[in-house]
């Protein structure tokens, strides 16, 4: 049918393999649509790329196959034609592709035959103004897409931007997943156009940070605990390292008890920002994964434009990287001395060994602000003792390789959720424990605190045993 022939002949003459990046922008021929393609427009002829628009026709495919010139069909052609004949006029690389079916599947389609970088939607199409929610078919797009996708609400903001008037605003949520580490990464897209204030949000559950800290007692819900903030900021500055040239990232880290989303919304309007940018969920994950996910909420709420950046298809192997910060616990028995060398074996030159030993808990206030670190009612003479032994377990030649220490006495009920704790506390990369791998009976009458510092952190974790003799 011509439509489809239309579609395959501009299609395929820009479909070859020395284009780098790839835009892709879908139209209702709306006034919402048309601040899409403005962004879109402005990206392509900024980066000297290809745009590539599309209408799909919101019928069946057989339907157009058996009325090849119909009316909606010609119409639509002749837009999208009008249309690729005014960006061309501006210097823009248009081709326009016409498609039967439903228009997000007909944009995902397109995105993977384009073999797009990016692709552009608006907020609000032909869908009533006063609606709050975004439309579905950009929500299902950003939901399936495997790609980025940049959902417009205003194009002012990014023609400014693009046009080297002001630095483009942006909010990022942020917290450990691979998700929003890919997001965080796609700031090198958006500097490659021009300069952007960015702010880093992460919203965190206070009662899970308390305690992954090691952070006991009264502590407030509320307000920002300054620990807390101080281990965050640090976590997130090496997690992000690549997305924090200097002076250009702005933490804000705080306690909240709500939908994220709400948050990271209002957020986004209190700052000012131009564009709130997330990460997706996996696109493997079951479609409640995305009914719940914070990318959704802000879709559907923000006033704002919405970047949602999906992780990868095909995953970069990491690379080995050097051990540089290993945290080492002892009980000052053999097995768990025996840690301790191994600790320093597999450190690098340059890096740092944290030698700890947990102290029984001493009597407190039950109502007094805790820490695995505060070692309360504990004399200064205990205190130099253990600090004592664990200097004595420091190989003499550690120095001269490098590889510096530093010693730590914890205080705990429960030893295992102190080591783990402290392991977070200190962002280590390692974690060694001994063990004497007990298993069966003696293992459920002694206990095992090497396996339970396993089951409290996600960190790795080496066990060390004693050489048989």
């Amino acid at each position: 049918m011509p439509c489809s022939h239309f579609a395959w002949e501009l299609t395929s003459a820009y479909n070859h393999k020395q284009l780098i990046m790839t835009i892709l922008c879908g139209t209702d021929f709306s006034e919402p649509a048309n601040q899409a393609i403005a962004v879109a427009a402005a990206l392509a002829k900024q980066l000297k790329l290809p745009l590539h628009l599309l209408h799909a026709l919101d019928i069946p495919a057989e339907k157009v196959q058996h009325e090849p010139h119909s009316a909606v069909a010609t119409w639509a052609e002749n837009q999208l034609r009008a249309e690729a004949d005014r960006l061309s006029k501006e210097g823009v690389q248009v081709r326009v592709h016409l498609k039967a079916g439903v228009p997000d599947q007909a944009l995902l389609d397109a995105a993977d035959e384009l073999r797009a970088d990016l692709v552009v939607v608006a907020a609000l199409g032909q869908r009533p103004a006063n609606k709050a929610q975004l439309g579905s078919h950009a929500d299902r797009v950003a939901q399936k897409s495997h790609v980025p996708v940049l959902v417009v609400r205003q194009a002012a903001p990014f023609l400014s931007w693009i046009a080297g008037a002001k630095p483009l605003r942006v909010v990022i949520g942020a917290d450990f997943s691979e998700s929003s580490l890919h997001a965080t990464r796609w700031l090198k897209v958006l500097r490659g156009v021009g300069p952007c204030e960015v702010v880093m949000v992460h919203l965190y559950w206070p009662p899970e940070q308390f305690h992954r800290l090691g952070l006991g007692g009264i502590r407030s819900y509320v307000d920002a605990d300054p620990e807390v903030t101080r281990t965050l900021e640090r976590e997130f500055s090496e997690r992000f390292a690549e997305a924090n040239q200097p002076g250009s990232v702005r933490y804000r880290l705080e306690p909240h008890l709500g939908r994220i989303a709400d948050r990271l919304t209002h957020l986004g309007s209190e700052e000012k920002a131009d564009l709130v940018l997330v990460g997706c969920h996996e696109r493997n994950l079951m479609m409640r994964a995305w009914e719940g996910s914070v990318s959704r909420g802000v879709l559907q709420h923000a006033a704002i434009s919405v970047a949602c950046i999906p992780s990868p298809r095909q995953q970069m192997p990491k690379a080995a990287g050097k051990i540089n910060n290993v945290l080492v616990a002892t009980d000052f028995s053999d097995v768990g001395n025996e840690a301790v060398a191994l600790a320093y074996s597999v450190v690098a030159f340059g890096g740092t060994v944290h030698l700890v030993h947990v102290l029984s808990q001493g009597p407190h206030d039950a109502g007094a602000t805790q820490d695995i670190f505060s070692l309360t009612g504990k004399s200064a003479e205990e205190q130099a003792a253990a600090t004592k032994q664990l200097a004595a377990l420091i190989p003499t030649e550690a120095a001269a390789a490098g590889k510096q220490a530093q010693l730590h006495l914890l205080q705990a009920r429960d030893a295992a959720s102190a080591i783990a704790q402290a392991g977070e506390r200190l962002n280590v990369e390692l974690i060694c424990v001994g063990t004497h791998g007990r298993s069966g009976l003696s293992k459920a009458v002694l206990g095992s605190v090497a396996q339970s510092v396993l089951s409290h952190t996600q960190r790795p974790v080496l066990f060390a045993r004693t050489p048989r003799r």
